[in-house]
């Protein structure tokens, strides 16, 4: 965690804000898998659909952020993504249902980081926004706010009483109802889910896979020795 009040510090060389960022991260809560991010260390050739991800803005396989986290720059952009509404998402193959969430029950999120030298700790966490992002639209909205960008954005940190980076502000129904500083990917997402439980939000589970029954298994059974009947005739066996 990076205090904006302090002088920052300097980066490795290798870690720019158009780094490649991969990791396996698989956060069991109550036994369930609540988001999967998967990639492999940095430098490897292999293609990863959804590991590969920058701080900058664009993704792997066309992956564009902006589609996932909005970006605020002035006062007027922040009341616009507080007053939205996340679209109601349909379910996803495998999953037993959508996401369809009253507006007043959605969690808005502003990650508030830097855009000029970036502390490792924006880079480290910024993968498991977007993955968030991306796995709980239609419950959750997410922004980025950079305090470097010009002075609203700066003033806009200060209201929100944020006075180091990463820090994630959450507002639903237009009011704060949380904050968290720090890079810690778990905790931020349990922080989510957290309102998620406690506020009655059924997110998708993965559906049962369909049993036979008896009389389905008979009749395929069936079918399968007619044909090898049928079979058996044509060869004059």
């Amino acid at each position: 965690m990076w205090s904006f009040f302090s002088e920052p510090n300097a980066l490795p060389p290798h870690l720019t804000t158009t780094s490649l960022f991969f990791e396996r991260t698989q956060p069991p809560q109550n036994g369930e898998l609540l988001w999967q991010h998967v990639g492999a260390g940095a430098g490897a050739s292999q293609a990863l659909s959804e590991g590969v991800l920058y701080y900058g803005g664009a993704g792997a396989a066309g992956l564009k952020v902006t589609d996932y986290v909005s970006e605020i720059s002035t006062n007027s952009e922040l009341e616009d993504f507080i007053g939205s509404c996340s679209m109601a998402q349909p379910a996803a193959a495998g999953f037993d249902a959508g996401i369809d969430v009253p507006c007043d029950k959605q969690l808005a999120i502003v990650d508030v980081g830097m855009d000029k030298d970036a502390p490792a700790g924006c880079l480290h966490i910024f993968p498991a926004v977007l993955s968030l992002a991306r796995n709980t639209a239609g419950f959750t909205r997410w922004a980025r706010l950079a305090i470097d960008k010009n002075e609203e954005t700066a003033q806009i940190a200060k209201s929100f009483g944020v006075s180091s980076v990463p820090s994630f502000v959450f507002l639903a129904d237009g009011k704060v109802v949380d904050k968290y500083s720090g890079s810690d990917r778990v905790e931020l997402m349990n922080r989510v889910m957290r309102f998620q439980q406690a506020n009655g939000i059924r997110l998708p589970q993965r559906s049962a896979p369909k049993r036979m029954s008896t009389a389905e298994a008979k009749e395929i059974a069936r079918a399968a020795r007619e044909r090898a009947k049928e079979q058996g005739r044509r060869s004059g066996w």
